[in-house]
């Protein structure tokens, strides 16, 4: 409720949610418009895009954010000067027909983004030491579940990738699954392996769960997880024929947490900015654009931390257009009768403490 800092922003947010519509000045349109960074020429576009290494980067389908993966892990990486691991999947192919090649099926496999058809999992994980990073799978229940958030403090690298390890590679490909990867959830105080004490606190006998401990409260090992049932990769030949083949994968279960879809941000404060990616899939109804939309904008603070690509020409009549009938009535079907309810006590308590005339 308090997250805005910009009253602008508030002034959009206020009007696209105003019902039958409510016109933008031109200032505020103007604000908006100057976010676009595809409008920017090169020079513009790189002093805007600077010191944003930390930033969101979310859009509405899977291949851009399977782009963004790749682009926020990298500049994460950069910023914090550590190695990027680029940890390939172990992919099962369960039914390869025999016109398709094992490589033809590798590569396609490997390419496709879309990861709720692939058990969550990516073809490729991207992690350094310090990122900010996303569980994509449930490792621990309850506490460690899909998209709880912590940072990865180390690597169980498998042996023969730990022989070859030098320090200070800006990136390396490892050749075999990690044995795990250790990371600290996020306000977490459960107690998922075992202490490894302090010099200190094995000295003093004293409670282990200090900064200068190897383990602390919230960290876990998150091991290789194989996707929970088999999905279908559609693969194109030349001659435009089209097979599909099953695939079961075998990764470990961790996306770096600046770049997701729209949804998973619901909730979130994009702190310290956002880059939006306003492609719509076709398949989007009039409802679903609003609502993309409004959450989009209520994420950043302020529209000084809120970066456009590809802003459609319709955006602006989609926030004066005020929410779609539909959006309304549902709303009214799921929160009139509480509404009601909630009015009724207001009017009671406000009569109980003499406070009508107020």
């Amino acid at each position: 409720m308090k997250r805005f800092n910009d009253p602008i922003l508030v002034s959009i947010l206020t009007k696209i949610r105003k019902q039958n519509g409510c016109k933008l000045t031109s200032e505020e349109w103007e604000a908006l418009a100057s976010t676009n960074l595809t409008t920017m020429s090169q020079e513009q576009k790189q002093v805007r895009l600077s010191n944003t290494e930390l930033w969101y980067q979310a859009g509405l389908t899977w291949a851009i954010v399977s782009m963004a993966q790749a682009i926020r892990s990298r500049l994460s990486a950069e910023h914090s000067k550590s190695t990027l691991y680029f940890v390939p999947a172990e992919d099962y192919v369960l039914d390869r027909p025999h016109q398709l090649s094992q490589e033809d099926v590798a590569q396609e496999v490997m390419r496709h983004p879309n990861m709720n058809d692939t058990g969550r999992l990516p073809s490729v994980a991207m992690l350094h030491i310090g990122m900010e990073i996303r569980l994509t799978m449930k490792v621990e229940p309850p506490e460690a579940v899909n998209d709880c958030t912590g940072v990865v403090l180390g690597f169980d690298l498998h042996p023969e990738d730990a022989a070859i390890a030098t320090e200070h590679e800006p990136y390396r490909i490892l050749r075999h699954l990690p044995n795990a990867v250790l990371v600290r959830l996020d306000e977490c105080s459960t107690e998922f392996l075992p202490p490894v004490a302090c010099a200190l606190h094995v000295a003093t006998g004293a409670r282990h769960d200090c900064k200068h401990c190897d383990f602390r409260p919230g960290c876990l090992a998150a091991e290789p997880q194989l996707s929970i049932r088999s999905f279908k990769i559609p693969i194109v030949m030349p001659d435009n024929t089209t097979y599909e083949v099953r695939v079961q994968r075998k990764q470990l279960p961790l996306t770096i947490k600046t770049a997701s879809t729209l949804q998973t941000l619901q909730g979130t404060t994009a702190e310290p900015g956002l880059i939006f990616h306003w492609t719509f899939p076709r398949f989007y109804s009039e409802e679903m654009r609003w609502l993309a939309t409004y959450v989009a904008l209520s994420r950043p603070p302020s529209l000084a931390q809120f970066l456009s690509v590809d802003m459609p020409p319709t955006l602006r009549s989609i926030l004066e257009g005020g929410p779609p009938e539909g959006i309304i009535s549902r709303f009214n079907e799921m929160f009139a009768e509480n509404e009601q309810f909630t009015a009724e006590k207001a009017k009671e308590m406000l009569q109980t403490l003499g406070w009508e005339s107020t």
